[in-house]
This record gives structure tokens, C-alpha cells and sequence, in this order.
């Protein structure tokens, strides 16, 4: 039995469009920002310059030559670095302020791209919900 699209039901699906949209960028943009360093990523030196409780600020000079801070870690990589500690960044020579950890692998990028197609599945069915049931 195919349910009717009242319009009252128009604002839960927007919200609902807008935060799959959301997540779906998101998810992108990683996968993205994951492919680029690891395909034409240089490597950079930096210092701890500060510490937040599950990442590290890094302070940085890019291929540009200018400087740059960037927050590293966090979730299950924790802190990469104290205060004064020395490391090494994979940068993009392109777009300088994009800077991470060196990839281990690219699994990361893989796990955000599977995501990002489920999560495009996901809005596409929501968005002819209302069309087509």
C-alpha cells in the first residue's frame, strides 16, 4: 500500500533532504581530501604547538613557503603529538592548508566513499518519496 505526501509532512522531509545532503558532502569531501594526499601529497615538517584533549595543533611551512596550523588526530587516532614533538605532515601542494597525518593506507578513503554511496542511495529514495511512495 503506497502512502499519500501530505504537506505536512514537507518540513520533516526537507530536514531530512538537507541532513543526508549534508552528510553526503561530508563524507565526499573526506574521500576526496583522502585520495588527493595520498596521490599527490609531499611530505612536510611541523611542531606541536599546542595540545587539545584528543588532537594536536601543528604549525607547519607548505611548499609555498608560508606557515600554516592545523589540528591533527583525534577519534581513534588520538593525540599524534606533545608540545614541542616534531612531525611529519603529508601535504597538498595545491591547496596548502589541507594537511593530515601520513595515510597508512587508503582504507580510509575507501570506507568514506562506500559511505558517501550509501548515504546517496539514501537521499535519492527520500527524495522521490514523495512522488512515487
Amino acid at each position: 500500500m503506497q502512502d499519500s505526501f501530505e504537506m505536512e509532512n514537507l518540513i520533516p522531509w526537507g530536514i531530512g533532504m538537507g541532513v543526508l545532503l549534508l552528510c553526503l558532502l561530508v563524507f565526499f569531501n573526506l574521500a576526496r581530501n583522502e585520495f588527493v594526499l595520498k596521490r599527490r601529497g609531499v611530505m612536510v615538517a611541523g611542531i606541536c604547538v599546542g595540545e587539545k584533549p584528543f588532537s594536536s595543533v601543528i604549525r607547519y611551512t607548505g611548499p609555498d613557503g608560508a606557515e600554516y596550523e592545523r589540528t591533527v588526530g583525534g577519534g581513534s587516532k588520538g593525540r599524534i603529538a606533545s608540545m614541542g614533538d616534531e612531525v611529519q605532515l603529508v601535504c597538498d601542494p595545491r591547496r596548502p592548508k589541507v594537511a593530515s597525518a601520513p595515510p597508512e593506507s587508503i582504507s580510509e578513503g575507501v570506507v568514506h566513499v562506500v559511505l558517501g554511496v550509501v548515504l546517496l542511495v539514501l537521499t535519492v529514495r527520500l527524495a522521490i518519496w514523495p512522488f512515487w511512495g
